[in-house]
């Protein structure tokens, strides 16, 4: 709510000249826990009138968080994406056995 109330600050206090004004959302990292929920927020607001910008056109996250759970499923799918060397320095390194291997002399890295 407060976000919303910001975002209708913003258009029609601080800058009414951006108040009918296409717009969207963008931000990184734990944007992506914050604005798919100002989005929808959003969306609400347009169609009860509460919001008078109905030029929302969409939101955009980079390396956005997602939420602790399917974060923690996507650590097994990692390794899988590079090469054996890689794999088995990780897996020593999460026993704690230390990185004997010098990943830099691997060409694969690069």
């Amino acid at each position: 709510e407060i976000n919303l109330n910001a975002l209708k600050d913003f258009m029609t206090r601080v800058h009414p000249n951006y108040a009918m004004r296409d717009f969207y959302l963008t931000g990184q990292s734990y944007a992506g826990l914050f604005i798919p929920w100002l989005s929808r927020r959003i969306l609400t607001g347009i169609n009860s009138g509460e919001l008078e910008n109905t030029n929302f056109k969409g939101f955009a996250i980079g390396n956005g968080v997602f939420g602790q759970a399917l974060g923690y499923l996507t650590y097994g799918a990692i390794p899988q994406k590079y090469t054996e060397v890689i794999f088995e320095a990780w897996k020593k390194i999460l026993r704690g056995e230390g990185l004997d291997t010098k990943l830099e002399e691997h060409d694969l890295l690069y």
